[in-house]
C-alpha cells in the first residue's frame, strides 16, 4: 500500500482537502447562475418607511431586486417558533438584518448597486440587552408566537404573552426553601457570558435553483433535512421536491445548524426564476447567528461537612432578534448547570429572551459552555467561602456510580465513581482507570500555581467572560 493510500484509508477526504481538490459551495457554477448581494439595516429597532430599488434596477447587469414584498405573501417560518420573515417587510429588528438582495449578473455589480437602494427608516424603542428587554416599559419585539411542536426538537418553546421571553423551563425537585432554612452555609453567585460569533473559516454560502414546482439547494448545512423541511413548509413544495446537496463545509459549530440564509436565497431564485447564489462575507456571518449570551444566578445551600443540601439557579439566556434554536438552548443550559453532583433539593429557572441583536444559535454544546462555566465557577467560589479544597468539595459531592441525578433524568447516570473518603486522591472515571482527583472538575491555577479563587474574598463574585479566550478573570 502506498504512502497516499495509507493517509486516504485513515480519513478519506484528506488527499481533496490538501491538495485543495475538495469543492465547497463557492466552488461551484451552476448553468446560468446569478449572484445576489444583501441589503442590510443599519438601524436597531425601526419600521421600515420605505425602499426604492428604482435605481438600482436600472444599472446596467442589475436582473431584480428581493424586496420584503415580494415574498410576505408566504408568512413566516421557524425551526421552533415562526417568527421569521424571509426578508423584513414592515420592521426591522437588529443591525444587519436583510432588506433587500440585488441580483445580478456578476457580485461585482450586485455589489455596486445595492449601494443604490435607497432605504428609510423610522426608528423604534430599543431593547439590547437582556435586562431592557424584560423591563416593564421594554418594547414588545414580536408581539405574537407561533409554535411549532415536534419540529426540529421534540417539545416546543414556551413563550410568554406580552413579554419578551419566547420560553421558559422550569424544574423543581424536593423543598428547596426547607434545606435552605437547615444549611449551615448559602452562597450565591452572578455570572454573565457574552455572546461569542462562531468565525467558522468559510462564511455562509448558499445557491439556489427554483424552477416551478421543485428546488435544489448547495448549502454548507448542517443539518439539511432541516433545510428541507422548512423549505417544503415555507413555500407550499412537496417534501420530495426539495432537493439539499451538502459539498464539503468550511466549519460549522452549530452556526450552520438549523436554518440559515436558505430561505433568502431560495426566495432570490424564486424571484427571478433562476440560480442564485449569496456567498457572505465573514462580517456579514457574524450578522447572521451567534452564540446565545447568559445571565446566570446559581446559590447552594450545605450542611456542616460540606455536603450539597440545595440548588437553585436562574439562567436569562440573550435570544437575540428571532427564536432560531433559542428555547432548546435556554432548556439544554438549565439541565446542564447542575453538574455531575448529588442535588437532593433543586429548583431550576431558565428563560430564553428576545433582543434586538444578532439571532442567537447553537454552538458547540448547546448551551453546555454558559452553564457548565458558570456552575464550576461557583463551585470554586463555594470551595473557597468553606475553606476546603475545589478537589475535595467536588469529590465529596459527586454522584457515585448508578445514582441517579435530578430532576429525573431517564438514565441520566455519569460513569463516575465517588471516592469513599473525602480527601481520597484519586477518582474512578467511567471505568477508564484512574485519573488524578480535579482532573476533569474544571478547576483553574493561576501563574503562581495557586488556586485562583482562593486569592479572592470569600464573597459572591460577579466574573465575567474574557471574550477573547473564552476563560474567566
Amino acid at each position: 500500500m502506498s504512502a497516499i493510500d495509507n493517509m486516504s484509508s485513515v480519513r478519506s477526504d484528506l488527499i481533496e482537502k490538501v491538495t485543495g481538490r475538495a469543492e465547497y459551495v463557492t466552488d461551484l457554477t451552476v448553468p446560468g447562475m446569478l449572484h445576489g448581494f444583501v441589503v442590510r439595516s443599519p438601524a436597531v429597532h425601526a419600521r421600515i418607511a420605505s425602499i426604492d430599488s428604482r435605481v438600482a434596477r436600472a444599472m446596467d447587469g442589475v436582473v431584480d431586486v428581493l424586496i420584503g414584498e415580494d415574498v410576505a405573501s408566504f408568512g413566516n417560518w421557524g425551526v421552533v417558533l415562526k417568527d421569521r420573515p424571509i426578508i423584513a417587510t414592515d420592521r426591522v429588528r437588529y443591525v444587519g438584518e436583510p432588506v433587500a438582495v440585488v441580483i445580478a449578473e456578476t457580485i461585482e455589480i450586485a455589489e455596486n448597486a445595492a449601494e443604490l437602494v435607497d432605504v428609510e427608516y423610522d426608528d423604534l424603542p430599543r431593547a439590547t440587552t437582556i435586562q431592557e428587554a424584560l423591563a416593564e416599559e421594554a418594547p414588545l419585539i414580536h408581539e405574537r408566537h407561533e409554535n411549532l411542536e415536534d419540529f426540529y426538537f421534540k417539545g416546543g418553546a414556551r413563550p410568554t404573552q406580552n413579554s419578551n421571553i419566547f420560553h421558559t423551563y422550569r424544574n423543581n425537585v424536593g423543598d428547596v426553601d426547607a434545606a435552605e432554612a437547615a444549611a449551615a452555609y448559602i452562597h450565591e453567585d452572578r455570572f454573565t457570558f457574552p455572546a461569542i460569533s462562531h468565525f467558522a473559516m468559510e462564511p455562509h454560502a448558499v445557491i439556489a435553483d427554483f424552477q416551478g414546482d421543485s428546488l435544489t439547494v448547495w448549502a454548507g448545512a448542517q443539518t439539511p433535512t432541516a433545510v428541507q423541511k422548512v423549505l417544503s413548509r415555507l413555500y407550499g413544495l412537496q417534501l420530495a421536491k426539495v432537493r439539499v446537496i451538502v459539498p464539503f463545509v468550511g466549519g460549522g459549530f452549530g452556526g450552520k445548524a438549523s436554518v440559515k440564509i436558505e430561505p433568502l436565497v431560495a426566495a432570490a431564485s424564486w424571484k427571478v426564476q433562476r440560480p442564485v447564489r449569496v456567498a457572505q462575507s465573514m462580517t456579514e456571518s457574524m450578522l447572521t447567528c451567534r452564540r446565545l449570551g447568559a445571565d446566570i444566578t446559581i446559590r447552594t445551600a450545605l450542611d456542616a461537612k460540606g455536603r450539597i443540601l440545595a440548588k437553585s439557579a436562574k439562567l436569562l439566556l440573550d435570544g437575540g432578534a428571532y427564536s432560531d434554536t433559542g428555547s432548546a438552548v435556554a432548556t439544554k443550559s438549565a439541565n446542564r448547570i447542575m453538574g455531575p453532583y448529588v442535588v437532593p433539593n433543586l429548583r431550576l429557572e431558565a428563560c430564553a429572551v428576545y433582543t434586538n441583536t444578532v439571532p442567537g444559535a447553537a454552538f458547540r454544546s448547546i448551551g453546555g459552555p454558559q452553564a457548565v462555566w458558570a456552575k464550576e465557577s461557583h463551585m470554586d467560589n463555594v470551595a473557597a467561602a468553606i475553606g476546603m479544597d475545589p478537589s475535595e468539595f467536588r469529590l465529596l459531592n459527586l454522584a457515585s456510580r448508578g445514582e441517579r441525578i435530578p430532576p429525573r433524568f431517564a438514565g441520566a447516570r455519569y460513569g463516575y465513581e465517588r471516592a469513599d473518603r473525602p480527601g481520597d486522591p484519586v477518582v474512578r472515571i467511567g471505568g477508564e482507570g484512574l485519573q488524578p482527583a480535579g482532573v476533569r472538575t474544571g478547576s483553574r491555577r493561576n501563574r503562581s500555581g495557586q488556586y485562583a479563587d482562593q486569592q479572592r474574598d470569600r464573597t459572591s463574585q460577579d466574573r465575567r467572560v474574557d471574550p477573547s479566550f473564552g476563560l474567566q478573570h
